[in-house]
């Protein structure tokens, strides 16, 4: 699969080089470098003749730049507000084809904005599938729309061997000229699935759908190097001697064995907006999310870590901690529900893990994947044992597991975040002390061992320190949910305060102006500023909803209004944005073949279409919260 970069950022526009640095250098170098130095008072006939011939070239070249610069900005002009003319709809003698019609398809809003556009002319591209499987496509165009739309249809059925269920069609709007050297920033991670792609050359046209870039999970420029290798060309220069567009268009899902109505989609999606969030659709995002983690789990136990949509497979990889973390969700979840079927399933997963990757050196007891023993995976392994209706058939795995963390616990509250490999005892301290302070506040609620509080006090005071000194958000969500915890048997009122302190930060710079060129982005937590804490991704959504239910109950039981309001509202939008990236029905699978691998499950972003266990399983144990917390007022904007 195709690697993402993390520019996630608005890209420049692209910038036409204005053609007068070089030529007006090269004029102000004869205008003010003679190659005689002579005086004034000597100067002789040829001399003057000479000066007079240098002032002439001056003026001319400096004419030939300002008309040089006049012509570039006339044709910048006339690119940004296009010219493009087509005959109009009524005008047509072709017609929409017959399974396109009745759609409701916008046509007189497509007519006005195609018109004047710096398109060349009209052109439309139709994909044909049944079940995900692809039976055509192809791209048509013509004097007008319904030409054009007309055309690409002919050009996705020309086989027609099978019968469609349903088709993607997409309009383009307007073109812009990329540079070879701006593509990258042209085509950026939040444009993909959004803008498509012309390229024009001496070897012919090759123009790219936004919905093939969503099909295939591929980014603009991987897409155009696979076509070069397919054309057996250097991309380097194939695009260097191509012209090249960036197209913005309009895409439909068309309902083709019903008579359903055409659904105007966002990057291949139904867009979802902060009203769409009510306690009934976040009940059904909690079912859907469930229904994932179970249908992703073979019978021997084993969840499924990473699946790759675009082709029905899975991926060799894994993660400790990932994995328990979803052995959590799916125990939570069989509880929430009573559902005893579930909770068999969630108690075999255990099982499967234990057996796979417990191991054991004494009193020790801990993870094991790949000679690596981490202090988060021992604590998360620890959570799914002590929340399992099971427990006590499990007491020598909770033993070992709590022995370890403690092994690991220093006196100054500090933690060695790895057992194996011992020189990796320094990293992760974002993650592996929280999970394990997490896991210590679920014993302590059950149990309130003094060892247990005293330990995490002094690990309060020095994680404390040590994140304001190295401010992260994946640190809060872990701290806030350990926290909360030891505050509802303590009511320490540094808890309380950090806890707030830690949230109003995370709000602020994560959430607040995270919205990137597109209202999909709208609730995410991202710094489009920096890359400083990393880029968008559906788990750390997912992660932050887990801790500011914390906050906000914890507001909420003081009476604090203002902190309340602040969390619930960011609490809305970022239910917003896990719901987009959740795959629900054939509109937002309309390219894949297994809609019950993908079904519920969640893209790791708008651009991205991979899911992986925590994208899930994160949102899920935030949304089940979140459903026994808030009132169905609370759910309003």
């Amino acid at each position: 699969m195709t690697t993402k970069s993390s520019d996630d950022s608005t890209p420049s526009s692209t910038q036409a080089g204005d053609g007068t640095s070089a030529t007006a250098d090269s004029a102000q170098a004869a205008a003010e470098s003679p190659t005689a130095k002579t005086s004034a008072t000597n100067e002789t006939d040829l001399q003057r003749a000479q000066r007079t011939n240098f002032i002439l070239l001056g003026v001319t070249a400096l004419l030939v730049v300002l008309l040089t610069a006049r012509a570039v900005m006339k044709a910048s002009v006339s690119e940004s507000s296009g010219s493009l003319q087509l005959l109009a709809l009524n005008e047509e003698t072709a017609q929409l084809p017959a399974a396109l019609e009745n759609r409701d398809l916008p046509l007189d809003a497509l007519y006005k904005d195609i018109a004047g556009s710096r398109l060349d002319k009209p052109r439309a591209y139709t994909a044909l599938y049944t079940e995900g499987q692809l039976l055509g496509d192809g791209w048509g165009e013509g004097t007008g729309l319904k030409e054009a739309i007309a055309q690409a249809y002919k050009a996705a059925a020309k086989d027609g061997a099978q019968k469609p269920s349903y088709g993607m069609l997409v309009v383009p709007t307007d073109r812009q000229t990329v540079s070879a050297g701006s593509l990258r920033r042209s085509f950026s991670n939040v444009h993909m699935g959004v803008r498509g792609a012309f390229v024009e050359s001496e070897q012919g046209t090759y123009r790219l759908s936004p919905t093939q870039s969503l099909a295939t999970n591929r980014s603009v420029e991987d897409d155009l190097k696979a076509e070069a290798r397919r054309r057996e060309l250097n991309y380097e220069s194939w695009i260097k001697g191509a012209k090249i567009y960036s197209v913005d268009a309009r895409q439909f899902f068309v309902p083709l064995a019903t008579d359903g109505k055409a659904v105007e989609t966002l990057r291949g999606n139904r867009l979802i907006l902060p009203e769409d969030v009510t306690q009934a659709s976040v009940q059904t995002y909690e079912k859907l999310l469930t229904e994932w983690l179970f249908n992703n789990l073979a019978g021997n136990g084993r969840l499924t870590y990473l699946y790759y949509p675009s082709t029905g497979r899975e991926a060799r990889s894994n993660n400790m901690i990932r994995q328990w973390m979803g052995s959590v969700a799916m125990g939570r979840a069989a509880t929430i529900h009573q559902d005893e079927r579930a909770a068999a399933l969630s108690y075999t997963n255990i099982q499967y893990n234990l057996a796979e990757f417990y191991r054991s050196e004494g009193e020790l007891g801990y993870i094991d994947y790949e000679n690596e023993v981490k202090l988060g995976a021992a604590a998360l392994a620890l959570i799914a044992v002590i929340e399992s209706p099971r427990r006590a058939e499990m007491a020598e795995y909770e033993r070992g597991l709590l022995n370890t963390t403690k092994h690991l616990w220093r006196e100054n509250g500090r933690f060695s975040t790895f057992l194996r490999p011992a020189s990796r005892n320094d990293d992760n301290h974002n993650f592996y002390p929280g999970e394990t302070l997490l896991a210590w506040s679920f014993l302590y609620a059950k149990e309130q061992d003094p060892d247990l509080l005293d330990k995490t006090m002094k690990s309060f005071a020095h994680y404390k320190e040590w994140h304001l000194n190295n401010r992260n958000p994946a640190f809060i969500p872990w701290h806030t949910q350990a926290y909360f915890q030891f505050y509802q048997k303590t009511h320490n009122e540094a808890l309380k305060d950090w806890i707030f302190e830690m949230n109003d930060w995370l709000v602020d710079v994560m959430q607040t102006n995270s919205r990137v060129a597109y209202d999909d982005t709208i609730g995410r937590f991202y710094d489009p500023t920096s890359n400083r804490y990393g880029v968008p991704h559906a788990s750390s959504t997912g992660v932050y909803l887990e801790g500011l239910i914390d906050a906000f109950v914890l507001a909420r039981q003081i009476g604090d209004t203002k902190h309340q309001e602040k969390y619930r509202k960011s609490i809305i939008l970022g239910l917003r944005s896990g719901m987009q990236l959740q795959f629900q029905d054939e509109i937002d699978m309309f390219y894949a073949t297994k809609h019950d691998r993908l079904r519920g499950g969640m893209r790791t972003t708008v651009y991205n279409n991979e899911i992986r266990v925590d994208n899930v399983q994160h949102i899920l144990m935030g949304v089940q919260k979140i459903l026994r917390e808030f009132r169905a007022e609370d759910f309003r904007l």
